[in-house]
């Protein structure tokens, strides 16, 4: 398979990378210096991309069952780094915690998230986006604010403390557990070869699957997701939905399932196989969507659903 390399909101995975090659420190063999891990490794190593939630409420569809913060969590784990996570506010009152950010970022950089696109001014339209979560690092801090980088493509913004405070919040975002959420200080104890990586990703996935939620409230997981996207596709409101498949779900899940097709063709290439049709059905879908074809979508939506099944299915199989 030729890799793809190119843009996509890959934005915890590309954050990720970019606090490893700044900041890892001291390995126990003595090695200093950053780490290079592909952003599309790291996406595969989270796990992210791996099933679908239907949120009845809002009508939405997400092709993912894990958070993306747990995944950024398994995929340190994996990699053998320690890190350390921090969350909530440093002081009484509940307010951002700059103060514990300006000593964090004496020691590296720190990356953040989830922060709510909504408060994030300096995208167009960003309070269309509220609600909608982004990773960033930050490199500095000055007297009325931080330099970051965000991955979506603004390398050294500043931006200021009155915007970031709500935006590292996050209390829109539907996942968040806590505001504040900041990972620093990657240390390198283990140093796994692509092989363990395999492996130990593959693991994480089987876990996933054989956890999924069952279907509760508004809320379905797994095959309901897609079955529950698909009628909501061919019915009298289902156009509503065109706007988050094509600027956002389908592409994203294009390469998700590509990246992961082709991290997984070493150790099992069935699996591997599957991603890539998956991959397919994925863009296909965003080709008919944007032409607004909305029961040629909802078909797609049904093929992606198959072909997640199909990946359980060998996931589980001994």
């Amino acid at each position: 398979m030729t890799p793809y390399i190119g843009n996509g909101p890959y934005c915890y995975a590309n954050a990720t990378a970019m606090l490893l090659a700044a900041s890892v420190e001291a390995a126990k063999d003595g090695s200093a210096g950053g780490e290079t891990v592909a952003p599309g490794v790291i996406e595969c190593l989270t796990g992210v991309g791996i099933g679908a939630r239907w949120l009845g409420g809002s009508r939405e569809i997400y092709f993912s069952i894990v958070p993306p913060d747990i995944g950024v969590a398994r995929a340190f784990k994996l990699l053998g780094i320690d890190v350390v996570e921090e969350e909530g506010a440093d002081r009484g009152d509940g307010g951002p915690p700059f103060a514990r950010l300006r000593a964090r970022l004496a020691e590296g950089p720190v990356m953040i998230g989830p922060l709510d696109m909504g408060h994030l001014p300096y995208f167009p339209n960003h309070r269309a986006l509220t609600g909608a979560d982004h990773y960033v690092l930050v490199t500095a801090m000055d007297d009325a604010g931080v330099r970051l980088h965000d991955p979506y493509g603004y390398p050294n913004l500043h931006l200021a403390f009155a915007d970031l405070g709500p935006a590292w919040e996050a209390r829109a975002v539907a996942y968040r557990r806590a505001p504040y959420r900041s990972w620093t200080r990657p240390l390198q104890r283990a140093r796994p070869a692509l092989d363990t990586l395999r492996r130990g990703a593959m693991r994480a996935y089987r876990e996933t699957v054989t956890a999924m939620d069952p279907p509760s409230g508004a809320v379905r997981a797994g095959p309901a997701a897609f079955a529950a996207a698909a009628e909501y596709l061919r019915g009298a409101d289902g156009a509503a939905l065109l706007g988050l498949l094509t600027g956002f779900g389908l592409p994203l899940g294009a390469r998700r399932a590509h990246d992961m097709a082709l991290f997984l063709a070493p150790a099992d290439a069935a699996l591997a196989a599957i991603k890539r049709r998956q991959s397919e059905a994925f863009i296909d879908g965003y080709r008919v969507a944007v032409a607004d074809d909305r029961a040629a979508v909802a078909e797609s939506i049904l093929a992606i659903g198959a072909l997640d099944a199909a990946f359980a299915e060998r996931l589980r199989a001994p």
